[in-house]
């Protein structure tokens, strides 16, 4: 099923209202791939707008500051242990959800951050048109993303083995 077909299956989702209401000349607000097609080169748009000294590496610029108080409150992943502290001989995956994702941009940064086999990603967004977006570039660029999955609340019910499989 395409992504119009498995939203509309979904009618009864109560969406919050800020997300129908019209919103940057999209009618539908964040239910349309009008503005899911339009999601990441409007943040770079912003990042260039709000960063002028960095042009077009303005949003690299924001992000960045993010990623150094990460690094500044020692935020990592420990892999491979449990919380009995011992190891065992398969090493623990771990899985870390991003909400809200969008068509996924912090969610790709943040792989790339963390990059570890066995680390997963997941990207939930309540808009099922950022999510196929969201997958396109991931299917656009596999190897760059190849331990992150995107799902929205239409699909939440799948593992992420069934996601992976989906992309």
């Amino acid at each position: 099923k395409d992504v119009v077909d498995r939203h509309h299956d979904h009618a009864n989702i109560e969406y919050p209202e800020y997300y129908k209401k019209s919103f940057h000349a999209y009618p539908e607000g964040n239910l349309s791939y009008d503005a899911a097609f339009e999601q990441e080169l409007a943040s770079r748009a912003v990042g260039a707008r709000n960063f002028p000294t960095y042009s077009d590496r303005g949003e690299d610029v924001f992000r960045g500051a993010f990623d150094r108080a990460l690094s500044e409150l020692g935020a990592g992943i420990l892999v491979g242990t449990t919380a009995h502290h011992h190891r065992e001989e398969k090493e623990e995956e771990v899985l870390i959800v991003d909400f809200g994702c969008g068509t996924g941009t912090s969610t790709r940064r943040l792989a790339k951050r963390y990059s570890d086999p066995n680390v997963k990603f997941v990207g939930i967004d309540l808009s099922p048109y950022f999510v196929d977006v969201g997958r396109t570039l991931l299917k656009l660029a596999p190897s760059a993303m190849s331990t992150m999955s995107m799902d929205d609340n239409n699909n939440s019910g799948n593992s992420q083995q069934q996601q992976q499989q989906q992309q």
